[in-house]
């Protein structure tokens, strides 16, 4: 009776097989239904496009719905988005935590620090490079103004000021021009007035060692550390002692047993007890 019906069965299961697929009845492969389904979706948002711009063009009211419907969908969007961030696990932990997610900022912005500076322009030309000697005589400069209350001089950002700079620049560079003697004088007494600005510049930039504390002791608490040197001392000289006479005792007692085995002739065991005692109290001594 079972094998009745498991053939009945079997017969039922290859009679719908042979029947062919239940869902897709269309004599088409896989893509060609894609490339159908395509077309049919680029048709259904082309006649969206062109619903959408006759609705704009058709009046105020028209174009006023058409941009309610866009602000819909990207507000739509943009709450899509915040759930999808919001449905990560560091969000719901920071959520627990009570820790608020920073804005997102657009990658092409150039923000510099917290954002309150304005970007540097990327193609803005480098800053000239100053030598040593121009450097020690901007500190000696800012130096003297600083001493004499004043506030550092603006930068002069005009054209005419920069041809004025590179011109001195190239006068200096060509050499010194005949000058009367009392400007020669003066000039000397300010290239002096500013090494001396700029050494003491430095004797004030270099950085100074703080002083080693020189350490107090109580002179109870010396007399302590002391006295615990001499018991240390003692203890040391004691063990030394008891280690020496330990081994002499040992070697004493190997002489002795070897003069009783007969390894040792001519001498006796008094007579060796006699010399280890008399070398013993000398050495004592």
């Amino acid at each position: 009776m079972a094998r009745g019906l498991a053939r009945e069965q079997s017969a039922a299961k290859n009679a719908a097989k042979a029947a062919g697929p239940k869902g897709n009845k269309e004599d088409m492969s896989a893509g060609q239904r894609a490339e159908r389904d395509a077309k049919a979706m680029q048709e259904k948002a082309a006649a969206k496009a062109a619903q959408k711009a006759a609705l704009a063009a058709s009046g105020d009211a028209g174009a006023a719905q058409v941009a309610a419907d866009e602000a819909k969908k990207a507000a739509q969007k943009a709450a899509a988005r915040e759930r999808q961030i919001n449905s990560t696990q560091v969000a719901k932990q920071n959520l627990k935590a009570g820790v608020t997610a920073a804005p997102v900022r657009d990658v092409n912005q150039v923000v510099v620090g917290d954002g309150s500076k304005p970007a540097k322009d990327p193609n803005a030309p480098p800053k000239p490079k100053l030598t040593p000697e121009e450097k020690k005589k901007k500190m000696a400069a800012a130096a003297a103004l600083a001493a004499g209350g004043g506030a550092p001089a603006k930068k002069k950002a005009s054209k005419a000021a920069k041809e004025e700079e590179d011109e001195e620049e190239a006068a200096d560079a060509a050499g010194p021009a005949d000058e009367p003697a009392g400007d020669a004088g003066a000039a000397a007494a300010s290239s002096k007035d500013d090494a001396a600005l700029a050494d003491a510049m430095e004797a004030k930039c270099a950085v100074e060692e703080p002083p080693v504390p020189v350490r107090v002791v109580d002179p109870e608490v010396a007399a302590r550390i002391a006295l615990r040197a001499k018991e240390q001392k003692a203890r040391q000289d004691a063990e030394a002692k008891a280690v020496a006479k330990k081994e002499k005792s040992e070697a004493h007692e190997k002489v002795r047993t070897d003069i009783k085995a007969g390894s040792i002739k001519g001498l006796s065991e008094k007579d060796w007890d006699l010399l280890a005692s008399s070398a013993l109290t000398g050495a004592e001594d």
